[in-house]
């Protein structure tokens, strides 16, 4: 990995958090994520938090994320929260994103934001778990296209939630962004894999294409 949490915590109240990781492996070495995150928190207060992965690989090699998340935290005040993976080249799971677990909020209602580049093989964005909080309203952006890993669940409190692209996977999807809140979706939904289940609870819903 170029960075690995599996641990601890990283925090500052007004300052700026970015990191920055490049996964490794060059033949048949898996496992080369950019930033890979299995426990601990990273917590921001006024100041915004930016991860950045880059996923390695090459040759044969798996699991090439640029950004994976099994569990810990990702967490704000007041500043923005941003998500950006480009997954490497292998066989597989070279996505831009991968989320399995662990928990993404901002406390001060700050935008969280998701952009993701697929590698040779992978999704640009993959999800599961919990996004958000019922009792924030950050309006929550996933930039490119999004495909379902497990139930997932999107919520904020008046805040705006927009999938700007695609959305793909036989799971489900819970997209609950409160009274006064909107949730957009910019692509086909269910096109290529028809998702398991959709669960919208919105003031205003806007499909800018078909639902499969």
């Amino acid at each position: 990995y170029g960075i690995d949490i599996a641990s601890g915590t990283i925090a500052s109240t007004s300052g700026v958090i970015t990191l920055t990781g490049h996964g490794g492996g060059n033949g048949s070495g898996n496992f080369n994520n950019g930033i890979e995150m299995d426990g601990g928190s990273i917590t921001g207060g006024s100041g915004a938090v930016h991860l950045i992965g880059t996923g390695g690989g090459g040759g044969t090699s798996i699991a090439n994320e640029g950004l994976f998340m099994g569990s810990g935290t990702i967490s704000s005040g007041s500043g923005a929260i941003t998500l950006n993976g480009t997954g490497g080249n292998g066989l597989g799971f070279d996505n831009g994103i991968l989320l399995v677990g662990g928990t993404i909020f901002s406390t001060g209602s700050a935008p969280i934001d998701f952009t993701g580049t697929a590698g040779t093989s992978g999704d640009a964005i993959s999800t599961s778990g919990t996004i958000g909080g019922a009792s924030y309203g950050s309006d929550i952006t996933f930039h490119n296209a999004v495909t379902l890993f497990n139930t997932t669940t999107v919520l904020t409190s008046g805040g705006t939630i927009a999938f700007d692209s695609t959305m793909d996977g036989s799971a489900s999807l819970t997209a609950n962004a409160g009274a006064g809140g909107t949730v957009t979706f910019g692509g086909k939904i269910g096109n290529t894999s028809p998702l398991g289940n959709l669960s919208i609870t919105a003031d205003n819903l806007t499909f800018a294409d078909n639902v499969f």
